[in-house]
């Protein structure tokens, strides 16, 4: 992407700013307001993705999105603003079609990547949970032989859609502020769950079926896999952050939309 022109954008803007209304006029003064405010972070110098290309945009996006709006940004959103800051650092970023790339939210100059987003009121600095890793009917009635047959079966294929495995952690933080986190979770590490055995699984009591396996890592739990079959979906709790990659975070202030 060409760096944008500073004289052609301030000539449009000063072109454009005598047609809008007051009201328009005043969210546009609050957003500009938004851009000026210093907020703390950290960016991983070693990331390829949380370029300064990126990551100014990235967190220009925020600033925005909270001159406007107190609730933390959603899963949706989060597609469209990590997709226009990899455009703005220069790569070819374009959000799927589910039913062609299954499993990949976005392709990166050929990566694909699934994103996540965590922001729960219960959400733990040191482990991540994916409370919809992926949808599983086939729970029900299962012993757990056919826990760990389908399981196996079905994270392999599920896992083959996606290279990367990226998420926006939001923490609510003293002083009106709002922490933001983008981390990876390594794909070698989930797939560690495609090679479960009958005698890995606790079933859960009661009709729904299920049950929760714990997945280790050169000695240590690494994560919990719960197949609830109430919801017949597969959860991923008490994963540990210390096993993932942070390649950025933001302190965005909510101060702004005083």
């Amino acid at each position: 992407m060409l760096a944008p022109n500073l004289d052609e954008l301030l000539e449009q803007l000063n072109a454009t700013a005598p047609q809008l209304t007051a009201t328009r006029l005043m969210l546009l003064n609050r957003m500009a307001s938004a851009l000026q405010v210093r907020f703390g972070g950290f960016v991983n110098q070693s990331s390829d993705l949380a370029t300064p290309l990126f990551s100014e945009y990235f967190a220009s996006r925020l600033l925005i999105h909270h001159a406007v709006v107190e609730e933390r940004l959603n899963k949706k959103s989060f597609e469209y603003i990590f997709r226009d800051a990899l455009r703005n650092d220069g790569k070819n970023a374009y959000i799927t079609a589910s039913d062609v790339y299954p499993g990949a939210d976005l392709i990166v100059d050929e990566t694909r990547i699934s994103l996540k987003t965590e922001a729960s009121k219960n959400i733990r600095e040191a482990k991540i949970t994916i409370s919809k890793f992926m949808e599983a009917r086939w729970i029900r009635d299962q012993d757990t032989v056919g826990l760990a047959r389908l399981a196996s079966e079905r994270l392999r294929e599920h896992l083959a859609g996606y290279d990367r495995i990226v998420m926006l952690r939001a923490f609510n933080m003293p002083r009106n502020e709002v922490k933001y986190e983008l981390i990876e979770i390594p794909h070698s590490l989930l797939s560690l769950a495609s090679f479960l055995q009958p005698n890995d699984i606790t079933l859960s009591p009661g009709r729904s079926g299920g049950g929760s396996t714990t997945i280790w890592q050169n000695n240590r739990e690494a994560f919990t896999l719960r197949f609830d079959g109430s919801v017949e979906k597969l959860t991923i709790t008490n994963l540990s952050v210390d096993l993932c990659t942070s390649h950025a975070t933001w302190n965005i202030p909510l101060t702004i939309l005083i």
